[in-house]
């Protein structure tokens, strides 16, 4: 009897460790299995589950050459395309941004799709999956060097430098600089060798900070300004209302950011930013309007829309906040001189 009980006992023991043994190879198993570009999201239990992961459209138009090449690699990993639309030169922008993630590919070169000045940025700071930031980001470096055929040895060098934190050197394709500040947040520049690019001027809002602020104190806001940029509050409503002049004239920025402790910090932030854009007038301001009710259903984006940068971020959790941004591209030109 005795001995029917430890073989028993055994038996039991042997039985748990082998689950044991089978969850943690199941485990590897799936991390080894390279991810697909937009993994579905735990579900989060709490009270308040925060907002599923959802795209703005993709609206990047044809393209040639390496061009082509790198956007079709980006999308695979679930990025989105748009185009700034500049005369003279092809520049378009890949990304992904939500509450957790954001992931900036922009490329611009000449009309014939070549490659000339790249940057790639990523931060999973805040991110859940934050441990897998420095392989994501080598991917999308990796990608850039087989759109732009870098040869073997511009590979290996490149590969090389993304071991360090920072770096600055030359390929023969061109110059780079590296920077990889944390595990979580990494940046590359590429500038290819003898490219000169054509004077840009980038898009920019009509209007100006007299106009921004007379619409934002008959909405209930008190507004402070200094040299570079407004603000406006309206009181503890939790609504902010930031814009900066551009130069020589007009608004290169445009941030409105609501937060609510219930679900209506969208509309919040949608109606004053509406308000706002209306009062500004013309067609960047109201196709701007239109991409953000437009996409009022997403998490989170990043686009060109009508050579402007909007960006939207969604939080849907213990506080909710919407948060709106337009910016102009920065562009070097004469009218400028490179401040942005």
């Amino acid at each position: 009897m005795i001995a029917l009980i430890v073989l028993s006992c055994l038996a039991l023991v042997a039985v748990a460790a082998f689950g044991v043994l089978a969850f943690r190879n199941v485990g590897e198993t799936a991390s080894s299995v390279t991810a697909p570009p937009n993994p579905p999201r735990a579900t989060n239990t709490s009270e308040h589950p925060k907002k599923k992961y959802t795209k703005v459209p993709d609206t990047g138009g044809p393209a040639t050459g390496q061009a082509e090449a790198f956007s079709t690699l980006l999308r695979a990993r679930g990025l989105v395309c748009s185009d700034e639309k500049l005369a003279k030169v092809f520049s378009r922008g890949c990304y992904r941004q939500d509450p957790e993630h954001l992931i900036r590919v922009e490329f611009l070169g000449p009309v014939d799709g070549r490659l000339s000045k790249v940057e790639i940025h990523l931060d999973y700071l805040l991110a859940d999956d934050r441990d897998d930031a420095p392989g994501a980001f080598d991917d999308l470096v990796g990608d850039f060097v087989e759109a732009a055929e870098l040869s073997a040895a511009d590979a290996a060098a490149v590969r090389r430098e993304l071991a360090g934190k920072q770096a600055e050197f030359n390929i023969d394709w061109g110059e780079v600089k590296l920077q990889r500040p944390t595990v979580s947040t990494s940046t590359i520049r590429l500038l290819r060798a003898g490219w000169k690019p054509p004077e840009l001027f980038a898009a920019k809002l009509p209007g100006d900070l007299d106009l921004v602020e007379s619409v934002a104190v008959q909405r209930g806001f008190r507004c402070e300004r200094n040299e570079y940029e407004m603000e406006c509050t309206q009181g503890g409503d939790g609504l902010t209302i930031r814009a900066s002049p551009a130069r020589p004239e007009g608004i290169d920025r445009l941030y409105v950011h609501a937060r609510t402790d219930d679900d209506t910090a969208m509309d919040a932030a949608l109606a004053e930013i509406g308000a706002v854009l209306d009062a500004l007038g013309g067609p960047r301001a109201a196709a701007a309007k239109d991409w953000y009710f437009r996409n009022r259903t997403a998490a989170g984006g990043l686009a060109y829309v009508d050579g402007l940068l909007a960006s939207l971020v969604v939080v849907d959790d213990h506080v909710h906040t919407a948060r709106f941004e337009l910016t102009s591209p920065c562009r070097a030109n004469s009218d400028n001189g490179g401040f942005c």
